[in-house]
């Protein structure tokens, strides 16, 4: 299927990403819960300057900044708390509930899931749905972990621009406009201002007054002067 093209807000936040806690934290249901697994894979997005809305199941925030966790070895970078948000799935399927996060802080999104199957997923209303068209080949990411442990995900194309400083985050894609130019409006240019003398101090003098009418009688012999000439 073609992606369809995007539109100027389909994606505002390249530097936020929502990630699968529970397909990250149970490899997609097929081990028991490991935390630190779901540490590892935060830290290591917070490390590449990303800030991480972790959707799940459960509230992870208690066990991701609990002083009790063990580390795990391949962790590197401290967790930054100020650059984390946990969401608690209201639906059975995780999925559901990530693609509304991603929906709604306009984010790119992490999982192993099956992202496509909820194309036309009725649990998905009809803007989301259409939204999730445009996004889905160009802001889903999947991830695995190396046999060290440490997590490893495929950055989308812009994500990695904007990360690295080559451009903002914000209304990047679909030829949105400099907000000047999407006002059609632009700054008067100083030839076309009216220009005067400098005075002392080098501020402008006013323009000279207009030269006092004349005399009657001047006028009077003008207007024969004219009529003589016609």
């Amino acid at each position: 299927m073609a992606s369809e093209p995007l539109q100027d807000d389909d994606i505002l936040e390249l530097g936020v990403c929502a990630l699968d806690g529970d397909d990250v934290s149970t490899s997609g249901g097929t081990r028991a819960l490991d935390a630190q697994r779901l540490r590892a894979a935060v830290c290591s997005l917070q490390s590449q300057g990303l800030k991480v809305l972790v959707v799940g199941r459960r509230d992870f925030e208690p066990l991701l900044t609990s002083s009790e966790m063990v580390v795990s070895p391949a962790a590197t970078e401290p967790l930054d708390v100020s650059r984390l948000h946990c969401i608690q799935c209201v639906n059975a399927d995780t999925l559901v509930d990530l693609l509304k996060a991603a929906f709604d802080y306009r984010c790119w999104f992490i999982t192993n899931g099956n992202v496509a199957g909820l194309l036309s997923d009725w649990r998905l209303p009809g803007l989301r749905q259409s939204w999730l068209r445009r996004v889905l080949k160009r802001f889903h990411a999947k991830f695995e972990f190396d046999a060290r442990g440490s997590f490893n995900v495929a950055l989308p194309s812009s994500v990695r621009e904007h990360l690295s400083g080559r451009r903002p985050s914000r209304r990047d894609f679909g030829g949105a406009l400099a907000p000047s130019a999407a006002a059609g409006s632009a700054a008067p240019s100083a030839a076309a201002a009216p220009r005067h003398a400098a005075g002392p101090g080098g501020l402008s003098e006013p323009p000279p007054p207009p030269p006092p009418p004349l005399p009657l009688q001047q006028q009077q012999q003008q207007q024969q002067q004219q009529q003589q000439q016609l």
